[in-house]
């Protein structure tokens, strides 16, 4: 576990004050009860309980370099999709569509991801393997890296009408390097 945080006095009144206010106009018996409970772990100080009852519900944040990183992958695969004419065998390749991520190993890129498309409502021509794509129930960094990686060769003003040898180079970059 991540070392607890730490907050100072002035950001504990704060967030107590925060609390108190929800605990009055909550409308639920039980959320009154969570409420009151935060301000007292945060009046009294305990750390240890910061992330288990004070800030349950709040995720730590993701990098802007892995944010960048999750629509990098899905740039590349919406670039693979308006690239490959109907009807090519490429459109078929294991890797031509978005897996999504390992939602055990890589759940802030799986949510990010599906935020990204839900919410944000970007890259919604992005090939997908199935409609709900998010969780791919194994690692795809490594891969969406490779991948990535020789898209990165292609120069900016041809990644959207790709040839098929680039795209089959992207595609083929999936493969990790020590399988046989």
């Amino acid at each position: 576990m991540p070392d607890d945080p730490k907050l100072t006095r002035v950001e504990r009144l704060t967030l107590i004050n925060q609390f108190q206010i929800l605990e009055t106009i909550a409308s639920n018996p039980d959320d009154a009860k969570s409420y009151a409970l935060k301000q007292e772990v945060l009046r009294e100080g305990y750390e240890i309980l910061y992330e288990s009852e004070a800030f349950i519900g709040i995720e730590n944040s993701m990098s802007s370099e892995d944010c960048r990183e999750v629509w990098n992958t899905m740039d590349m695969f919406d670039a693979i999709g308006l690239s490959l004419p109907q009807g090519s065998p490429l459109k078929n390749h294991r890797h031509s569509r978005f897996s999504g991520y390992d939602g055990n190993n890589e759940p802030d890129f799986m949510a990010f991801a599906k935020f990204t498309f839900e919410r944000l409502e970007r890259f919604q021509n992005m090939p997908k393997k199935v409609a709900d794509p998010w969780n791919s129930h194994c690692r795809m960094r490594g891969v969406y890296g490779r991948m990535l990686s020789e898209w990165q060769k292609v120069p900016d003003a041809d990644r959207f009408s790709m040839s098929r040898d680039q795209v089959k180079a992207i595609l083929d970059a999936a493969r990790h390097p020590d399988a046989d």
